[in-house]
């Protein structure tokens, strides 16, 4: 671990931290004659982490960055212990540190772009990068970093630290910004990212102490997956209480739950050097003989029948034939329900079960007798939705953006271009949208949904995060990036964020606290969702059902199989019959989330709300990119709370259609807000607008 990481110090110098703080006891840093100020606890905190980084042995190159109105290189690229000559006293960068003398407002642009070129230096070549960015405010002037961030910044990892009881991770100074001209990250954002986090110190005098724990390594447990996803209900027991600080040994045991089928279960261990992550892994194989029935939907129609797959796992296929099993299905309280089964073409068994009138949830029991006096039995459940959650799954954002109202109102929202928009808006959620035009698609078609940001609240907290984005809005085709990959979604052009985490392959995802699956994977003209607006079938994707990428990567096995979340779909994909031929080859080689496509799907899936997200390319008329989303359930409990927003406005029924579909009507008959800036947000996850639920 030694020598492989480099510090960039990056400090907030505006006016804000001559501020008197009166727990500020970190002497006089930069020699003005004050004490008790913001920058007198950030010059101590940078000078006490360069000691550590000394002593410690881990880093091997720093910089000094100082922000105001605009950044300035105090130090560029050199040995934490360098002097700028043999008679100082002290290394260079604490030298340099103590020049600074704050002045004017606060710029984080400025101070991440010179950060990220630093870290571009060809001097640095370390593993690993680490911008330790510290700030007493807000934001109030700049825009955005996202992009230098993600994709022009050496792979740095930034460590955000607001400072102050009147600083947040989450704040910008809204009073200050210039309308039109600024539109500046926060803390958390920065960090977020890179992949780093945002830290708060209300009490200025904590910093030095944190920065210096940054340094050490530290052991941060173990965590259970089962076929590569996080398995939320094991349990690890420790023989010892682990010790924080490396190095240490400790032994453990554990469990996991698991379902029929083979498994491949993983221990995986981490620790972290300077805030990153550095991971251990080992795995075994676990067969899983027994029964499982899977309703084909979690929820069902009210008065239609509830339908699972019955499946043998922890058994080769073809080691059984239908002949020799025998399934019953009764209701959990011993009243038979059984109306049918049927084989299906993987070797399942179909069972389909009548709905009980006026029941919201119902309970059934399914066996496996295989003779020999065997058998074999699961519990399952199916909830039966109300007529006032089902009006709701064909409501969304789709084309040129058309809204399609959870009423049935259908009406055009053209937005601006490159702003964000509130579609909904709940004390629970949050799901803003993106609009992009392109200007060389015809006229009325040409303003596509381009990003949507997804949050999610638990008691007026934020718990989770999810982004889906085009990479880049101006180009098609734009490639995996490398021979060797097929998988990335939308061949190189779709992103998935997911708390700060980027993905840009298909695969089962959850969030940090388990709350939501995001199920990714690529697919094709036949298999996408039909368009409201209009459709264009690109020629590469023709024959794309004929092409498969194959693997043996295992699929979640604590959530219902991908394969019935695309069933669910099947009845909106524009040729249900091509595109089951293609769902039956990756269920058969268990390659769905390796397939290649200019087309993608994205399933979020929360106990209280689906949304279904349809990634198109066109390069026949002109170059564009749109995202399509669909809700697909809510659950009455979120469906009860206040709904704002563009979209969530239309819950509320002011519009009626006549007749069975939908009618084009005025934005002015849908909505309460006229003009499209009163539902416009600055960021994929601000909950902040005169149409928003957080005004």
């Amino acid at each position: 671990l030694f020598h492989k990481v480099t510090y960039i110090y990056v400090v907030d110098a505006s006016q804000s931290t001559l501020t008197f703080i009166p727990v500020a006891d970190c002497g006089d840093g930069n020699s003005d004659r004050g004490v008790k100020h913001v920058i007198d606890c950030e010059i101590l905190a940078i000078q006490r982490a360069n000691e550590a980084a000394n002593a410690g042995g881990n880093v091997d190159l720093v910089g000094l960055i100082q922000f105001n109105n605009v950044a300035e290189l105090l130090q560029p690229l050199t040995q934490p212990w360098a002097r700028l000559s043999s008679d100082r006293r002290d290394p260079a960068i604490i030298d340099q540190l103590r020049t600074i003398a704050p002045r004017e407002a606060t710029n984080y642009q400025a101070g991440v772009e010179e950060a990220c070129e630093m870290a571009r230096d060809p001097l640095n070549d370390n593993y690993q990068t680490v911008v330790i960015f510290v700030s007493d405010g807000a934001p109030n002037l700049g825009t955005t970093t996202k992009d230098t961030i993600m994709n022009n910044c050496g792979n740095a990892i930034f460590q955000t630290y607001a400072v102050t009881e009147a600083a947040d991770c989450d704040m910008i100074d809204t009073f200050n910004l210039r309308p039109g001209v600024d539109s500046p990250d926060t803390l958390s954002e920065i960090a977020a990212f890179s992949g780093g986090k945002c830290t708060k110190v209300p009490d200025v005098s904590k910093l030095p102490d944190l920065l210096v724990q940054l340094e050490k390594t530290t052991w941060d447990g173990v965590t259970v997956k089962v076929n590569g996803v996080a398995a939320q209900n094991a349990t690890i027991n420790y023989s010892t209480e682990p010790s924080i600080e490396a190095p240490a040994s400790v032994t453990y045991s554990g469990s996991v739950p698991l379902g029929p089928g083979v498994h491949t279960v993983c221990l995986e261990t981490t620790s972290s050097t300077s805030g990153i992550l550095d991971v251990a892994e080992t795995c075994k194989t676990v067969v899983v003989e027994a029964i499982e029935a899977v309703p084909t939907s979690q929820l069902v129609n009210e008065g239609e029948d509830a339908r699972f797959t019955v499946s043998f796992g922890g058994r080769e296929p073809g080691c059984d034939t239908f002949g020799d099993k025998i399934i019953t299905v009764e209701t959990c309280d011993g009243s038979t329900q059984i109306t049918e089964t049927l084989t299906g073409d993987d070797g399942s068994v179909i069972v389909t079960v009548l709905a009980v009138p006026g029941v919201k949830e119902a309970c059934y029991k399914v066996c496996h007798a295989a003779g020999f006096g065997s058998k074999s039995c699961t519990i399952t459940t199916v909830e039966y939705l109300e007529a006032v959650a089902r009006q709701i799954t064909d409501s969304g954002v789709n084309g040129d953006p058309l809204i399609m109202g959870l009423s049935g109102q259908l009406f055009k929202f053209d937005g601006r271009n490159g702003a964000w928009y509130s579609a909904v808006s709940t004390p629970s959620f949050q799901w803003n949208m993106k609009i992009n035009n392109y200007e060389t698609c015809p006229d009325h078609s040409n303003t596509f949904v381009a990003g949507a940001g997804f949050t999610f609240f638990k008691n007026g907290v934020t718990t989770s995060r999810i982004e889906a984005n085009v990479v880049n809005a101006h180009n098609v085709d734009v490639g995996c990036g490398h021979d060797d990959i097929h998988n990335c979604l939308g061949f190189g052009s779709l992103e998935i964020v997911i708390d700060g985490v980027k993905h840009v392959v298909g695969g089962d995802y959850k969030t940090k606290d388990g709350f939501a699956r995001i199920t990714a994977f690529n697919t094709f003209y036949q298999c996408s969702r039909k368009w409201y607006d209009f459709d264009v079938r690109p020629k590469e994707d023709i024959n794309m059902m004929n092409v498969s990428i194959r693997s043996g990567r295992a699929l979640a096995d604590d959530e219902p199989p991908v394969f019935d979340l695309i069933t669910g779909l099947k009845n909106t994909m524009i040729d249900q019959e091509e595109c089951q031929r293609w769902i039956n080859d990756r269920k058969e080689y268990n390659d769905i989330f390796m397939q290649p496509g200019h087309y993608s799907t994205i399933i979020i899936k929360t106990a209280d709300i689906t949304l279904h997200l349809e990634y198109k390319q066109e390069s026949e008329r002109c170059n564009a990119h749109t995202i399509d989303v669909w809700v697909s359930s809510v659950s009455p409990t979120l469906l009860e709370q206040n709904w704002e927003g563009i979209i969530g406005e239309t819950k509320d029924i002011n519009y009626i259609p006549n007749g069975k579909d939908s009618l084009m009507i005025d934005r002015s008959a849908a909505l309460k807000h006229r003009n499209d800036a009163d539902y416009e947000v600055n960021s994929p996850f601000s909950t902040r607008c005169k149409g928003c639920n957080h005004k």
